[in-house]
């Protein structure tokens, strides 16, 4: 089991080599088709000042996605696994929904985590947004430090709906290759009449699918450990 075609959202060139480090890393370890791709507007987001030429800006943004190609095409272009660079103009200014016509045929979605100092982020970073609409795995990429290696240590938020179910098996590919997987589940008192037990489910079903997934020439570690807190205690336990 494996990721075969990764597409990685670069909306801003100040992003695209923090998102490119990780993206080209699971490329190259699932020998996966990578996607590059950016959507940018023909119209201005915001109403302008008095004075202000649309044109300008339309040049400035033609600049932008000309350097965050430069940068795709310098940082994939020795690799050994297939590179495909999508750039899109549209007319209008949700570009989400572009980007998710695009990334529903692909296993993986990379995307940046948002920008919460800038007020642009809510039209060019829409993590949240593919999370929830694209119907594809997401991950999110954080905004401070660089990320070579993804997946190693992971913790599953685990609530036993069906979110909670469609995130983790859409991980499997990444818990294979993990070397430690730690549970987490956190109940709300009075969710549950018995909030003192763990829901120990998808540690056994992960438990009985992974030599299944191991078959296939992976080698998953093991599952380091179930941890339940009842809220609002806020005190964790080890199951």
């Amino acid at each position: 089991m494996s990721y075969k075609t990764i597409l990685v959202h670069l909306n801003d060139r100040r992003d695209a080599e923090v998102l490119l480090e990780p993206a080209i890393a699971m490329a190259r370890h699932y020998n996966a088709h990578l996607i590059g791709m950016h959507v940018y507007s023909s119209v201005p987001a915001t109403t302008l000042p008095y004075g202000s030429r649309v044109g300008s800006l339309v040049t400035a943004e033609c600049k932008k996605t000309e350097e965050v190609a430069a940068t795709f095409a310098r940082t994939t272009g020795t690799q050994p696994f297939p590179t495909e660079w999508r750039a899109l103009k549209v007319l209008h200014v949700d570009l989400a929904s572009v980007l998710m016509d695009h990334s529903r045929t692909a296993d993986l979605i990379i995307a940046a985590q948002t920008d919460r100092d800038s007020d642009s982020s809510p039209l060019r970073d829409f993590s949240e947004r593919l999370a929830l609409e694209s119907g594809r795995p997401v991950l999110v990429v954080p905004r401070v430090g660089r990320h070579p290696a993804i997946g190693r240590n992971v913790v599953i938020a685990w609530k036993g709906g069906r979110e909670s179910a469609r995130a983790v098996f859409d991980a499997l590919p990444l818990l294979h290759q993990a070397n430690k997987v730690h549970i987490l589940q956190i109940k709300e008192r009075g969710e549950e009449e018995n909030v003192l037990a763990p829901d120990m489910s998808i540690a056994a079903a992960l438990a009985a699918a992974w030599p299944v997934v191991a078959a296939g020439g992976g080698d998953i570690r093991h599952i380091a450990g179930v941890y339940f807190a009842a809220h609002p205690r806020g005190q964790c336990h080890r199951a």
